[in-house]
């Protein structure tokens, strides 16, 4: 059964992969949807709609006016890459579902891929490590199957050997598996001290890596752009800190402000 909504004609598409993003840390892997859609020029196929998949923690208050409830929503964009030897499907989720629900939500949205040939499934996620937001992040990827991953080592990319990745952008990739499509995280290093923060130096680092794995390049100037004002940024936010001695608690040392050609952990 199809979840889209309001679905549009779709072009013809050359073998896509699914390259999906959900919220998680750092807004690492939104941040890199949300840029690849730009980059790319794609086009809104429709939505998916998935209501008890979702709640409202909340509502929103304007000058004394409640404003309308709206659950997350969920899209599905079509991207053609002249040039390039496949084409691509773009979902971006608002938010993630609720504990239990994960799993139909995933199979929601392998069935709506593969009914548009989906050929494979590519997510995104961030790794927390003891890097300093001054430092080039490293990325690192997974695979649903270890010969799929073995035929990686072309790419320079090292494995993420062992760990975690929570929520979705972990899960859809597994769930690939058992359809027989090939299914991949990339990872991106980010500070564990910026979790709540865009981490945009880690978001092009990931769609670097995505353009070596299906052979196309795309612009990432205007993420590194908002890197070095966001460095600034980060830097006034730890002085502050220091000021107010919570640094000491957190083991923050400030990087120096020149940035150089940066070190990889």
């Amino acid at each position: 059964m199809s979840f889209i909504q309001k679905i549009k004609r779709l072009p013809r598409l050359r073998e896509p992969y699914l390259v999906a993003a959900w919220p998680g840390m750092g807004y690492v892997a939104v941040k890199a949807v949300e840029h690849l859609i730009r980059v790319t020029d794609a086009e809104l196929a429709g939505h998916l709609e998935a209501l008890d998949c979702f709640h409202l923690p909340g509502v929103m208050v304007r000058d004394g006016v409640f404003e309308d409830p709206n659950l997350p929503e969920s899209f599905l964009y079509t991207a053609r890459l002249e040039g390039a030897p496949r084409d691509l499907l773009i979902f971006l989720g608002e938010g993630q579902p609720i504990p239990g629900r994960e799993l139909k939500l995933g199979e929601m949205v392998l069935d709506t891929a593969q009914e548009f040939g989906a050929a494979g499934v590519i997510t995104f996620a961030a790794l927390p490590t003891n890097m300093s937001h001054y430092d080039e992040p490293r990325v690192l990827i997974s695979a649903n199957r270890g010969e799929i991953l073995a035929s990686l080592s072309h790419l320079s990319i090292d494995p993420f050997e062992e760990g975690h990745i929570t929520g979705m952008n972990g899960l859809l990739p597994a769930l690939a598996a058992k359809r027989g499509l090939p299914g991949y995280c990339i990872l991106g290093e980010i500070p564990g001290y910026t979790l709540h923060l865009e981490n945009p130096r880690s978001s092009a680092e990931l769609l670097k890596a995505l353009g070596r794995l299906i052979r196309v390049e795309f612009d990432t100037s205007d993420l590194l752009d908002l890197a070095e004002f966001l460095d600034i940024e980060i830097d006034s936010y730890l002085e502050s800190l220091k000021e107010r001695d919570e640094a000491d608690d957190l083991d923050i040392e400030l990087p120096p402000r020149n940035r150089g050609g940066g070190s990889v952990h």
